[in-house]
């Protein structure tokens, strides 16, 4: 899975410096590579189980974590006076929304069953921008879409005195994001993006421990960022 994120980041390295080098070098600088971070403030993970199984699975609340990741940027024309383009590539990762003691169904014969997992999420995406290209701020907004892979780990169900690990569960599965920020310009060549992004991917979930069953989850999340990025 890694290896598959380094290969997309060197790829997208080259196809944008080859970009750069064709470029008059009196133009003003279009291009740009930066470092993201942010909260993560995610939404409860919903499960919808196979219809054959005849199971019902709750939603579960989920921690408030973090993301962080790398971003290259190209703008190559504008569309109007007022309006121009972007195109980025970006991979980052989110941490840290995991699920902690929370009650996940009755159990009749016993007591509550309790779940604790890890949550990560890595995400690839290729985002359109519109923003406005004068003065020092620029605000923005669009839309972005991707491939995601996402784990649940170290998962636990937890009933009465009895306690059960699960193995690992993992998907690979598309994902989008809705983007809205303000970029300031810090100097000629360093600027500042204050951003917002809406995350969503549904991975589809098959569980083996017991009698198996696939269970296809929403993971949303409200996302709050700062960019850092420098224009060449």
């Amino acid at each position: 899975m890694r290896e598959l994120v380094v290969a997309f980041l060197v790829c997208s390295f080259t196809l944008f410096s080859s970009t750069v080098m064709a470029q008059n070098t009196n133009a003003r600088k279009l291009s740009y590579f930066g470092i993201t971070a942010g909260g993560v403030y995610p939404m409860e993970l919903d499960s919808d189980a196979d219809p054959l199984d005849n199971i019902s699975l709750p939603s579960v609340r989920l921690s408030d974590g973090y993301m962080f990741g790398i971003k290259f940027g190209h703008a190559p024309e504008k569309l109007s006076k007022t309006i121009a383009i972007a195109m980025e590539v970006e991979a980052f990762m989110i941490t840290g929304t995991d699920i902690s003691s929370e009650r996940y169904y009755t159990d009749p014969i016993s007591s509550n069953v309790k779940i604790d997992a890890d949550i990560s999420v890595i995400a690839t995406m290729f985002n359109l921008l519109v923003k406005d290209p004068h003065g020092q701020f620029h605000p923005y907004g669009g839309l972005g879409l991707g491939w995601t892979w996402f784990e649940i780990g170290d998962a636990t169900l937890t009933s009465g005195t009895s306690t059960n690990s699960l193995s690992d569960l993992r998907d690979d599965v598309f994902g989008y994001q809705i983007l809205l920020g303000l970029g300031v310009d810090l100097t000629d060549t360093l600027s500042l993006d204050f951003g917002y992004r809406y995350f969503r991917t549904e991975p589809k979930i098959r569980f083996t421990d017991g009698p198996d069953h696939d269970v296809k989850m929403t993971y949303e999340a409200d996302i709050f960022t700062v960019f850092l990025s420098f224009r060449f």
